[in-house]
């Protein structure tokens, strides 16, 4: 394997053993590979700052030091946010240079690195796709894509294999990358004590970090205070992964989206809700949230799911809310607008009427609430 392989490719089995007989000391870093370190805090940087790979160029085999240095970066400054950002540019980076590979190369990949069965015999009469992959290799990384074209039931499947286009194999390594780096993080045993030369710069990355953080979770609060109160369990959950920076699936965004359309969120505070995302842009999230409010298209506003559907996506969360399975929900919106009426005719006026209750000497009763 060359070196434009390591450096494109630094998750996989192979680069991982050259890396290991280069047999680098992290306490020889500024002194022997200045730029590499640098360019592993600049890495961070660009992640945080634009969501971006650092594809600087070094010299030979400092280009390959990059990731894992990156890597080792982010589990010293240990931040959720950043990880998930972090797993999620390489992901991206990853689909996007596998994209221009050959099927030997990925299959490759697939194969060696995380022992994938892949095969491309029998395929003469399903032309239409390009591989096959066992059934259990699939199951492994599909389950985390909610899309109803992943499921199972919905593919090609014939003697325990699975029938894939070579895009989709392409998308399952990229999300087995950035679940393991996920995951699968450094062990703290495993990680150096901080040289002192890399300890300011770790700090100056951990505050660059929570400040980013906070800076998004404080404007996402905010927006979220005066109605998560009369949310459904499916979407305080998503709100939840919001807040932690976790990258939603398409089917989870469109769900949440659908949702607080359909409770008059205005299109404006959808957006910035999705400002965690390690992945948002602007201008398609707004696209997308006016399309699915009849602002744009064939001007049709989308209905929020109901919850036979969204029970089917993985996302339903009744077994966490004494309201879903007494009172008989089956629509999200229906939940919030019992909760609503609840709040406004029964909570609300006993709220009121406390400080006359306590001024008129009557018991308090503790089932007041």
């Amino acid at each position: 394997m060359s070196i434009s392989f390591f450096k494109k490719y630094s998750f996989t089995k192979e680069a991982i053993e050259h890396l290991k007989n280069l047999e680098i000391d992290i306490f020889s870093l500024s002194e022997q590979h200045p730029d590499v370190l640098n360019a592993a805090v600049e890495n961070i940087e660009m992640i945080l700052d634009r969501g971006e790979y650092n594809e600087k160029e070094l010299y030979q085999n400092e280009e390959i030091l990059v990731y894992p240095i990156s890597k080792m970066l982010i589990e010293l400054i240990n931040n959720d946010y950043l990880r998930y950002k972090f797993a999620d540019v390489v992901s991206k980076r990853t689909s996007k240079l596998l994209s221009k590979e050959n099927f030997n190369l990925i299959n490759n990949i697939a194969k060696n690195t995380f022992d994938w069965n892949l095969s491309f015999e029998d395929l003469n009469l399903n032309i239409q796709y390009d591989c096959k992959m066992k059934f259990h290799n699939y199951l492994s990384v599909a389950p985390n894509f909610r899309d109803s074209i992943w499921k199972l039931i919905n593919r090609r499947l014939d003697l325990g294999w699975v029938f894939l286009k070579k895009q989709e194999i392409i998308r399952l390594i990229s999300e087995k990358v950035k679940q393991d780096i996920i995951k699968k993080p450094i062990k703290k045993k495993e990680l150096p004590k901080i040289p002192n030369f890399l300890e300011e710069k770790v700090k100056n990355l951990q505050n660059s970090a929570q400040k980013y953080e906070s800076k998004l979770q404080t404007g996402l609060k905010g927006k979220l205070i005066t109605s998560k109160e009369t949310y459904p369990p499916c979407i305080v959950s998503i709100l939840k992964e919001l807040q932690k920076g976790v990258n939603l699936d398409h089917t989870s965004r469109l769900v949440f989206i659908f949702f607080l359309l359909n409770t008059e969120k205005p299109i404006e505070e959808i957006v910035d809700l999705f400002r965690t995302q390690p992945d948002f842009n602007e201008a398609k999230t707004t696209y997308y949230v006016e399309h699915a409010a009849g602002e744009r298209g064939s001007g049709t506003k989308y209905s929020s799911y109901g919850c036979p559907k969204i029970k089917t996506y993985g996302l339903c969360k009744e077994k966490e809310d004494f309201w879903c399975h007494t009172k008989k929900i089956n629509h999200p919106i229906q939940y919030f607008e019992r909760k609503n009426w609840k709040i406004q005719n029964v909570i609300i006026p006993k709220i009121l009427a406390f400080p006359l209750l306590i001024t008129s000497n009557k018991k308090y009763d503790r089932n007041f609430y």
